[in-house]
């Protein structure tokens, strides 16, 4: 059984809380230059849509639940290559043009990637979960920061798989603002449907259909999870 975390006034003044607030902070003024960015316009958000698997109908976006809008935003961002570069490969900004940690969230979430984990460890005192490397996993553990997964894995008990994007700076690791929690004893499974599904895919495509797999399984099988808009610190 996993050890328990419910969020609390204490862990939200640590250091380590207060760094991930202020980085989250900073990802929705990293979304919104990159959304604005002159590259931009070689990027269509109702084909990136299209591709991740989510209905469009007279140029409107249907989205089955609230939280694929984040899901939506990591793949147009990111993953959607329509010319073999996502927009965040694309877009370049002047030197000072970014705030200085909204320009470390940048080149963060230039080295991330989405992959499916097996949650295995909860800590008691702080908002951090324990992942496993499920699709690689010789890489090693590590420890992610998420209050609203943190408390999502105490309400469910026991271990947990999460597909998400890890994003790693200033010492942390987390999330890139959207996660899909499934059953473990699914995993064998979903892991067999994955490789079935990868296996007529060129390897360059395979960022960008991962997380069109994962929204998939999520809507047949995904577990409720909770969330929580994330303010800066005061």
């Amino acid at each position: 059984m996993l050890s328990s975390f419910r969020p609390s006034s204490d862990s939200a003044d640590t250091p380590e809380v207060a760094t991930y607030k202020a980085l989250r902070s900073a990802s929705k003024s990293w979304a919104e230059k990159l959304s604005q960015h002159p590259a931009s316009k070689s990027f269509d958000l109702l084909k990136a849509a299209r591709k991740l698997g989510i209905s469009v109908e007279d140029r409107t976006i249907i989205f089955e639940a609230e939280f694929e809008m984040a899901v939506m935003m990591d793949h147009y961002l990111l993953d959607y290559r329509p010319d073999g570069k996502s927009l965040a490969e694309s877009a370049t900004f002047a030197p000072g043009e970014l705030a200085p940690l909204v320009s470390t969230f940048h080149e963060a979430c230039l080295a991330s990637r989405t992959s499916l984990y097996l949650i295995t460890a909860v800590q008691e005192k702080h908002p951090q979960i324990l992942l496993r490397d499920r699709l690689r996993p010789d890489e090693p553990e590590l420890w992610l920061t998420d209050i609203a997964l943190a408390a999502t894995v105490h309400d469910i008990g026991g271990q947990v798989l999460i597909f998400t994007r890890v994003v790693s700076a200033q010492g942390l690791h987390f999330t890139g603002g959207f996660s899909f929690v499934f059953d473990p004893k699914n995993e064998s499974a979903i892991l067999d449907s994955y490789r079935r599904a990868q296996w007529a895919i060129p390897a360059k495509r395979h960022d960008e259909h991962r997380i069109s797999f994962f929204l998939g399984m999520n809507r047949r099988i995904g577990l409720e999870q909770g969330f929580a808009d994330v303010q800066p610190p005061s």
